[in-house]
C-alpha cells in the first residue's frame, strides 16, 4: 500500500460526512426546485448505503485474524 493511499477509515469518514451535507442542503434544493424530493430520497439512500457497506467492511476487516 503506498503512503498515499486512501484508507477505509477515511473512505468511511468522508461519506458518513457527505450524508450529513446532503441532509442539510437537500431540502432547500427541493424547495427551490433544484432537485426532486424522489431524486433527493433516491440520492441520500445511495450515499447512506455505501456508508452501511463500508461499515460493513471495516467490522469484516476487525474480524479477521
Amino acid at each position: 500500500m503506498s503512503d498515499d493511499a486512501v484508507t477505509l477509515a477515511e473512505q468511511i469518514a468522508e461519506v458518513h460526512r457527505e450524508c450529513g451535507v446532503r441532509r442539510r442542503v437537500y431540502p432547500q434544493w427541493v424547495a427551490a426546485g433544484k432537485l426532486k424530493p424522489e431524486q433527493a430520497a433516491r440520492k441520500l439512500a445511495v450515499m447512506e448505503a455505501a456508508f452501511e457497506t463500508l461499515r460493513e467492511l471495516e467490522a469484516g476487516e476487525a474480524g479477521e485474524p
